[in-house]
C-alpha cells in the first residue's frame, strides 16, 4: 500500500507541473533539483501526503467519495464566478458573453447547485 501511494504516478508530478505553471517555477522531472528546487519540494509533499493516508489506512473508496462531494460543492461555485467574469466587460474587454448564455449559464448553476443540496438532503435523512 504504501508503495504504491509513493509511486512517482502522473498524478504527484501533474500537481507539481500544474503548481509550478501557476507560479513560473522550473518545472519538470527533467530539470535538475538545484534549478526547480520548488517543483521538487511540492512533489515530495505530494508524495509524503500519499504515503501519510495510506499508513493512517484511510480507505481510497472514501477519498473518492470525499472528492466527489467537495467537486459537488465547488462546481456551482466556480460556475457563479465564471459566469459573472465572462458578463464583466472589465474582465473580458468588449466581447462579453450573450445575455441567453448567460441565462444558460446561470440554469446550469441552479441546477448543479440544486441537485447537489438536494444530494445533501436525501444523504442527511431529510427526504
Amino acid at each position: 500500500m504504501v508503495a504504491g501511494a509513493s509511486d512517482n504516478d502522473p498524478t504527484n508530478v501533474g500537481t507539481a507541473t500544474v503548481v509550478g505553471a501557476q507560479f513560473g517555477w522550473r518545472r519538470g522531472l527533467s530539470a535538475e533539483i538545484g534549478r526547480a528546487r520548488a517543483f521538487y519540494r511540492v512533489l515530495a509533499t505530494s508524495i509524503g501526503l500519499a504515503v501519510a493516508a495510506a499508513m493512517a489506512g484511510v480507505s481510497v473508496f472514501s477519498m473518492l467519495i470525499a472528492a466527489s462531494v467537495i467537486a459537488g460543492f465547488g462546481t456551482p461555485i466556480g460556475l457563479v464566478l465564471l459566469v459573472r467574469l465572462a458578463r464583466d466587460p472589465t474582465v473580458i474587454g468588449d466581447q462579453p458573453i450573450s445575455g441567453r448564455l448567460a441565462i444558460a449559464g446561470w440554469t446550469v448553476t441552479i441546477i448543479v447547485g440544486g441537485l447537489g443540496l438536494l444530494c445533501v438532503a436525501f444523504t442527511l435523512g431529510s427526504f
